[in-house]
């Protein structure tokens, strides 16, 4: 059985060791050595990664039997017996300034809310807990925040110890898992002490900042993501640069951009309904040009057209214009890369579209179509506005005879 010095020293960077197993884990070389400062993934913290030899390292796992095996990029030559392992620091600093900030944010929720973390997960995108509770309003988010990081700037000692049985029945821990094994317990001075095996940092203040980013519903209550640390200047660079952005497009200071993008987004709205509005108008004089020019030889008004580019919402709503007439059957088409059709019969014909909808995609070569009796639609073809028109064309000439027609 091997070891990681990684849980009794977050700070070691490298270490000469030996190898005492190469094998192959899912087809790909891996080592076992003495001693690792690599820390295995677990308890919701991912694996260090670094170099072993030279080698980059592509995952580290704990086994069932003890063993901590190391993914590598590539095979150590044979017989090597002795490597310096390094790992990457700055990722190892990243997931203690994380973890440790969990612990403090954990703690804080606890406190405010009563809210107990039910799961952790650290990935290099995001950072979340999982509390059991049912909701959180504004102002306990804020009270969490303000705590945490309260603590944060306190710089308390994060000290690890392994108490016996008669100190742990005495410590008020926020979390204990059922573990055979000696409990590794990780203190924040005397406001956060829990069961845990990460890598942390030796002093609250190493966090730097604790930034809640968004709180979602989970399964089991509410999904907090939040950031710390390096991670958290980050977020607020990137999102004082867009807000800076913002700022000068709007021609106003920061602090302005909050009222006035209201503003603009409420004249928009406005706008929005006013074209709505145009649009429907026009769609009425649209609907009443056609049936002008509509063809009635059949017994029915037959509107039959295809345009080069028009909205698909627009070519729906033209059909159910027309097909709200008596008598008359829309079919309509709009022609490019993504052409569409739509067939429409008002509800006097005895007429069913779906059929002719199939017949004319399989002309086409669409993929795409279905609907009711009345309205069929379908698309996911290439045409240019002249076949389309041609193939309308023939769809309306093959239309069975007019029976029952309205007048």
């Amino acid at each position: 059985m091997n070891s990681s010095r990684a849980a009794a020293d977050s700070y070691l960077r490298s270490i000469d060791t030996e190898v005492q197993a190469q094998l192959q884990v899912d087809g790909c070389p891996a080592v076992v050595l003495q001693q690792t400062c690599f820390y295995p993934e677990g308890g919701g913290q991912p694996f260090d990664t670094g170099t072993i030899a030279g080698v980059p390292v592509l995952a580290v796992q704990a086994h069932a039997t003890g063993e901590i095996v190391h993914t590598l990029a590539q095979s150590l030559p044979a017989g090597t017996l002795r490597v310096t392992a390094s790992i990457d620091w700055v990722r190892r600093f990243d997931h203690m300034q994380q973890h440790s900030g969990q612990h403090i944010l954990s703690q804080s929720f606890l406190q405010v809310a009563g809210a107990a973390t039910a799961g952790f997960h650290l990935s290099a995108q995001r950072v979340t807990i999982d509390l059991a509770h049912a909701a959180f309003s504004p102002e306990q988010l804020a009270q969490v925040e303000q705590l945490a990081n309260h603590i944060v700037q306190s710089n308390l000692p994060v000290h690890v110890s392994f108490p016996g049985p008669a100190e742990l029945a005495a410590l008020q821990l926020r979390k204990v898992p059922e573990v055979d094994a000696p409990l590794r317990v990780v203190s924040i001075g005397k406001f956060d002490r829990t069961a845990c095996a990460g890598t942390h940092v030796a002093y609250s203040a190493e966090v730097a900042l604790i930034k809640i980013i968004k709180v979602e519903r989970s399964k089991s209550g509410q999904r907090v993501e939040f950031c710390c640390g390096q991670r958290a200047l980050e977020d607020y660079q990137r999102k004082h640069a867009t807000l800076s952005r913002a700022a000068a497009a709007l021609s106003c200071a920061p602090g302005d951009v909050d009222g006035l993008l209201a503003q603009q987004l409420a004249a928009q709205q406005q706008l929005a309904k006013q074209l709505r509005a145009a649009r429907d108008e026009l769609l009425q004089h649209e609907c009443a040009l056609l049936l002008s020019q509509a063809d009635s030889s059949s017994g029915r008004r037959v509107v039959c057209r295809a345009w080069n580019a028009r909205a698909p919402e627009e070519l729906r709503e033209l059909a159910r214009l027309l097909a709200v007439q008596p008598g008359v059957v829309a079919l309509l088409g709009c022609a490019g890369e993504q052409a569409r059709v739509v067939l429409a019969c008002a509800a006097d014909l005895a007429l069913d579209m779906r059929p002719l909808l199939t017949g004319l995609l399989q002309q086409l070569g669409g993929e795409r179509g279905g609907g009711q009796q009345r309205l069929a639609q379908g698309g996911g073809f290439k045409a240019a506005e002249s076949a389309l028109q041609a193939a309308l064309d023939a769809v309306a000439a093959a239309l069975p005879p007019a029976v029952g027609a309205g007048s």
